[in-house]
């Protein structure tokens, strides 16, 4: 049973989804994500748990958008009274989530920056003290003879020191440098 909500933002009847049988999944659902989603359910289904209910959330393409839609879904198994006895049966139901795409973003955005910051962290360690704060001072846009006036040295071992960091941590442009500074909250 799909209710009148879901039939209209998938764009089929009840009977029409229902005729698409296994394409129903790779018509409206991303695949990797629903093998995820059904290894779930075959655990839940399994345990038979009716205390318990299986939780997730799944992208739908909804019927004229281009995007997929955050999905919140619940199952739960229930008992229902069928003539003198009962039988198990499952509700599914689905709430669209606003807003999850930006929070989505975000934690592969950190997840991103923890991997540079693992893949880096041996090159953050060998810097010396100088060379963290030049990057530091280059990040803030401040030029050669500026850094070399604040620190008390000639511009010569500015950028001697600025070789040495290209050379230590591969950074060959400065927006290469900037993600480096930022990653090692070197700003």
């Amino acid at each position: 049973y799909m209710n009148n909500w879901g039939c209209e933002h998938l764009g089929a009847s009840g009977d029409e989804i229902w005729a698409l049988g296994d394409t129903y999944y790779s018509r409206y659902f991303v695949k990797e994500e629903s093998d995820v989603v059904f290894e779930g359910l075959v655990r839940y289904l399994y345990k038979a748990d009716f205390d318990k209910q299986y939780n997730f959330f799944q992208r739908v393409k909804l019927y004229g958008k281009a995007d997929y839609k955050w999905f919140y879904s619940v199952c739960k198994l229930i008992k229902v009274k069928e003539g003198a006895g009962t039988a198990d049966k499952m509700i599914l139901l689905s709430s669209p989530v606003e807003g999850l795409d930006l929070l989505i973003s975000r934690v592969n955005k950190v997840l991103d920056e923890d991997v540079f910051i693992k893949n880096n962290y041996k090159t953050f360690a060998l810097l010396t003290k100088r060379e963290k704060t030049i990057i530091s001072m280059i990040a803030n846009g401040k030029p050669s003879k500026e850094i070399a006036d604040e620190l008390f040295i000639s511009i010569h071992t500015v950028n001697t020191h600025r070789k040495n960091i290209i050379q230590k941590t591969g950074c060959q442009s400065f927006a290469a440098l900037l993600r480096f500074a930022i990653a090692f909250e070197l700003l």
